[in-house]
């Protein structure tokens, strides 16, 4: 143990475990994960990877003679963090080796994500391409889902077709994301989304743009607006009857 404290503490952030069980994690480690050593210590490294970092990659198919491996970890606070992991194994000791990406956080490469995602009148997330695991949503677009994926705690990091209903996916998250990602092209609504919540008919406009990163689709930013009330008066019968009055007076004219 006290080789691997002195040989990784060059910035990158460490977890080592003896016979899977975590014996030690460094200060870079706690520092980018929010994570105190007492929630982590005794522990396998598959459950704090996989189930607190909400790692998404399986670390048990990394081996030490392997490449770092890219995917996103989230913090205690489920902020999404670009990292790469890979393994070093020493005598009967693993060591988990984690180094964040410079310069791949969301708030520094989508501009105002804190007040994007403030906002209460719409429903907001950033998908990741090509594997479509939702790394951020706001309260709204939570509200979308079904339960038990309409909190943080459930949804994020978690791929996009494994929480969305069918009323959502078939139209918004199935084949479509795909499609964007290799055309490029944005998607807007032309229809209104039925999507059922707690017994209520929602109606939403939506609209899912895709972000670059050099020639690649890095995010889709996925985008709902509701329109429920507009749609209900559209199709009061007070509504529709002004509509034929309309319709009437104009023919009375021709």
């Amino acid at each position: 143990m006290v080789e691997a404290k002195a040989v990784r503490t060059d910035g990158k952030a460490v977890l080592s475990t003896y016979q899977d069980s975590i014996m030690y994690v460094n200060d870079t480690f706690l520092n980018l994960t929010g994570y105190c050593k007492n929630q982590l210590i005794n522990r396998s490294a598959q459950e704090v990877i996989h189930n607190l970092l909400r790692a998404t990659v399986d670390i048990t198919n990394i081996k030490p003679e392997d490449e770092p491996i890219t995917c996103f970890i989230f913090t205690r606070t489920l902020e999404p963090i670009e990292v790469t992991i890979s393994i070093e194994s020493r005598f009967h000791e693993e060591i988990f080796i984690i180094s964040e990406i410079p310069n791949s956080r969301l708030y520094e490469k989508i501009h105002d994500t804190d007040r994007i995602f403030s906002d209460d009148k719409m429903g907001i997330c950033i998908i990741s391409a090509p594997d479509l695991i939702l790394l951020k949503a706001n309260h709204f677009f939570l509200k979308i889902l079904n339960e038990p994926f309409n909190v943080d705690e459930k949804a994020i990091g978690r791929r996009i077709e494994d929480i969305v209903s069918d009323d959502l996916g078939d139209p918004f998250f199935g084949e479509k994301l795909k499609n964007l990602i290799n055309t490029k092209q944005s998607f807007y609504g032309e229809k209104y989304a039925k999507i059922i919540r707690k017994g209520n008919k929602c109606f939403h406009n939506s609209m899912i743009i895709p972000y670059m990163q050099g020639d690649q689709v890095k995010y889709l930013i996925a985008v709902f607006i509701e329109v429920t009330d507009y749609i209900r008066e559209r199709e009061s019968p007070g509504a529709k009857k002004d509509g034929r009055a309309a319709k009437g007076t104009i023919g009375d004219h021709s």
